[in-house]
């Protein structure tokens, strides 16, 4: 199971963790509020511990905003403070459980096991299948009561199917479910696992327990003797066999369910395709006569080429993976420039060939009809490949996971495609007439239309060659896969590159200082706006006094200054989220230089600056005290003192820190669009205007003396 903790305490972090860990959950640690959003809106966890008194963003806004996007993960939430309003506010925030610091251990986590029950499994302290057995308490397994010695991940991998007993788990998920961030899994780490865990399993005599289900990744699969398990029950007992019984059918029903709706769906795309199969295997065979009379033209060579090389990459994904290998073999021979050489080779191998096709024919052929994978479209897949049959097998192949897939033959309709269809992820094919998948990627990767819109889109190369990777990579491609695809590794590999495209976008629009949106963020989102003609209102804050602090006080000081701007402007604008239906799409932005943007929609300047007047006040309440160096030096030399000497230091003291001690100043500027200005540089010019003919600057400087 995978835990975000998000706890700004780095001894508490580093004590949760290893007793997580020992529990064998994965730990994902954020110390702050807004990062630990953007790890939980990018991520897939099972479970969310928060702490409520978190910088930038508190644990209970963090919870709400969760919740008001529809994220369902279970939270539990920690404070310091035992007071009854703050979990009545957490728990209606949507937390689904409370915890009071100082944390014991042992009931964070039975408290933790409570929130993981409520899934699809059965709210009972174990789980248990069959004679197959675990404890989350204790991580004991067992099977026929004699107790299974598994590593780490392979008891995790048990414990995800059985706590999910009737879902089918791509390696996407699986991942997605057992690593961490910060420990991403080698590419055959998955298999390698459910390897091991079929091993140990065999071993203990439940054999067969984890199946394959093709093209789409694995499945538990119990293999119950009743009998057996009746025979180990005491006199006393009731026994359930039937229920039981009952309930692994309905599971196996709805598993194989699955399994079979893909089946049909690929043999009605075979047979969709058969005709353009067949036609690539006349190419073979008018190569093999031609051959066989010594008159094989230099056209018909290289159309029997092409022909081995589609068929190459399309038979695996029909289950035919002989003949991916016999296809890509008789490829590489009809490339060379003089195939009447290996003659008889060559003929072996096409009638291999055809003998592969008439198989599959015979497996898939005779279905009449095949029902449509209903897509519940989240992603949106762009893929390029002059092979319409290849093209067809992705939609059933990806549609299950949420990913919605446009097919596009013809390269040179690419760009209008792209534009229309805006997809997450690109997927090409190397090989293709006119312009070529390498061709293509790097076009991509040096486009500048649109501010280079498209140079950062994830581009993923699926080719027949097997020794591409110089190429692709040269290209500016993220990843490829070698045909014939496998379901689960396509799968895996494409949630991959977008769940690290999603993290790498979200960290990156981000200004480290603030936690606000950076400038190039802010701008694109600005001029979007701007482009669909959405009336908004420009708002400038300047930190007028940034440069003096840095100068006086040091970088470190006006560095806690921009991160407490950064953190009063996301809770104004949370709460004002609240009140204010047009709030929601507000932009909040660090354009450097203790400049601070914000966008109002649907908001005129006089409304503007009424919704900003409580945030104002709140920068106005700031008070800053630097830290000096001496000050562990006073500290000693007042415990040394005589106690009618050490008060009168003490007050000193204080005197010193409250000259020292100093309130943020600031120059506030508003424009409006399109009423004042029709270009974002226009609206910063008039909003700077604004902003230095009526500063709001405090009189007394930069330093002021409390009363």
């Amino acid at each position: 199971m995978r835990i975000l903790l998000i706890e700004d305490d780095e001894i508490l972090t580093s004590v949760l963790v290893s007793a997580l860990q020992q529990q064998r959950y994965s730990v994902d640690t954020v110390d702050d509020g807004r990062f630990g959003l953007e790890y939980a809106q990018s991520g897939s966890y099972d479970l969310l511990l928060i702490d409520v008194g978190l910088p930038r963003l508190d644990g209970i806004s963090l919870c709400q905003q969760l919740r008001n996007e529809g994220n369902k993960t279970p939270i539990l939430l920690m404070t310091a403070k035992d007071a009854p309003d703050e979990k009545i506010r957490g728990l209606d925030a949507g937390a689904d459980d409370y915890l009071t610091k100082p944390l014991d251990i042992g009931e964070l986590q039975a408290r933790l096991r409570a929130l993981l029950r409520r899934g699809e499994v059965s709210p009972t302290t174990v789980l248990e299948i069959g004679q197959l057995r675990l404890d989350p308490v204790s991580c004991d397994v067992s099977y026929a009561d004699q107790p299974l010695k598994l590593t780490p991940k392979e008891y995790s991998l048990l414990e995800l199917f059985l706590r999910n007993p009737t879902r089918v788990f791509s390696r996407g998920h699986i991942i997605e479910h057992l690593w961490t961030f910060d420990d991403p899994p080698l590419e055959d780490s998955v298999k390698a696992h459910i390897k091991g865990l079929r091993r140990r399993l065999k071993k203990a005599g439940a054999e067969g327990w984890i199946e394959n289900v093709y093209g789409m990744g694995y499945k538990l699969s119990p293999k119950i003797d009743y009998e057996a398990i009746a025979k180990q029950q005491s006199s006393t007992e009731e026994p359930q066999p039937l229920a039981q019984k009952q309930s692994t059918s309905v599971s196996s029903t709805e598993q194989n369910s699955v399994e079979q709706e893909f089946q049909q769906a690929m043999a009605g795309l075979w047979q969709q395709h058969r005709g353009a199969m067949a036609e690539r295997m006349d190419y073979l065979k008018q190569a093999q006569a031609a051959l066989n009379q010594n008159t094989l033209s230099e056209d018909l060579r290289m159309a029997a080429a092409q022909a081995s090389h589609k068929l190459a990459g399309v038979l695996g994904m029909f289950g035919q993976e002989e003949g991916t290998q016999i296809a890509r073999r008789l490829e590489g021979m009809l490339t060379e420039k003089q195939p009447a050489d290996d003659f008889k080779t060559i003929s072996v191998m096409i009638a291999q060939l055809e003998g592969v096709l008439a198989a599959a024919e015979e497996d898939l052929g005779s279905a009449r009809e095949s029902r449509a994978i209903a897509p519940n479209a989240t992603v949106t897949l762009l893929a390029v490949d002059d092979d319409p049959v290849f093209l067809s097998t992705l939609p059933p192949l990806l549609a299950p996971w949420g990913m919605s897939v446009t097919l596009l033959s013809d390269p040179q309709k690419f760009w209008e495609t792209l534009t229309a269809t805006n997809p997450d992820l690109l997927i090409l094919d190397i090989e293709m007439p006119v312009l070529n998948g390498i061709e293509l990627c790097q076009a991509i990767r040096s486009d500048d239309r649109d501010q280079g819109r498209w140079q950062s889109l994830p581009i993923l190369f699926l080719t027949a060659r097997e020794n591409a990777a110089g190429d692709v990579f040269s290209a500016g491609a993220d990843d490829y896969v070698v045909k014939p695809v496998v379901g689960p590794e396509l799968i895996t590999r494409i949630s991959n590159r977008l769940e690290r495209t999603r993290l790498l976008k979200t960290l990156s629009s981000r200004d480290a200082q603030t936690g606000l949106a950076n400038q190039a963020q802010s701008q694109q989102e600005l001029q979007q706006w701007m482009s669909a003609q959405q009336a908004y209102t420009f708002v400038l804050l300047k930190l007028v006094n940034l440069a003096e602090v840095n100068l006086v006080h040091g970088h470190s000081m006006g560095y806690q200054m921009l991160r407490s701007w950064g953190d009063r402007i996301t809770i104004h604008l949370n709460e004002r989220q609240l009140k204010d239906r047009r709030m929601p799409g507000a932009i909040a932005s660090y354009w450097g230089n203790g400049e601070f943007v914000l966008g109002l929609p649907g908001l005129t300047v006089v409304e503007a600056e009424e919704a900003i007047a409580p945030l104002l006040k709140t920068f106005r309440q700031l008070i800053f005290t630097p830290a000096t160096s001496s000050d562990t030096e006073s500290k000693q030399a007042l415990s040394a003192q005589a106690p009618s000497q050490r008060l009168q230091a003490q007050r000193l003291q204080v005197q010193r820190l409250q000259v020292q001690r100093f309130q943020a100043q600031y120059a506030v500027g508003l424009s409006h669009f399109p009423q004042q200005a029709a270009t974002l540089m226009a609206l910063y010019q008039k909003a700077h205007a604004a902003m230095t003919a009526t500063p709001n600057i405090q009189p007394d400087g930069l330093a002021f003396k409390e009363k």
